[in-house]
């Protein structure tokens, strides 16, 4: 997961704006070479069909149906996030 954010009292906030929407991908042809260049998935539905069939056909780009059903991403813990936090980082610092 990615996060692009701009500061609030950035000097160039439209200039920052149309970075992030450039990152974001949403012209398709951005999309493409984004993905190309690092082997990623889009969401973008206009730049996937723009994608070489054999990176569309990848599973290790685009997971099956059968694969995503068995991942599992985050969830909001509300005032558990700390405690999370907390633990996490006692983990990883061992």
């Amino acid at each position: 997961m990615d996060n692009l954010a701009v500061p609030s009292r950035t000097p160039h906030q439209d200039l920052a704006e149309k970075f992030i929407n450039y990152m974001y991908l949403l012209d398709p042809d951005v999309a493409v070479r984004f993905c190309a260049f690092n082997y990623c998935g889009t969401p973008n539905k206009a730049a996937r069909e723009l994608i070489p069939e054999a990176d569309r056909n990848n599973p290790a780009i685009y997971p099956t149906a059968e694969t995503l059903a068995r991942l599992w991403y985050g969830e909001d813990l509300g005032d558990k996030q700390k405690l999370y936090d907390e633990l996490w980082t006692q983990i990883k610092a061992k």
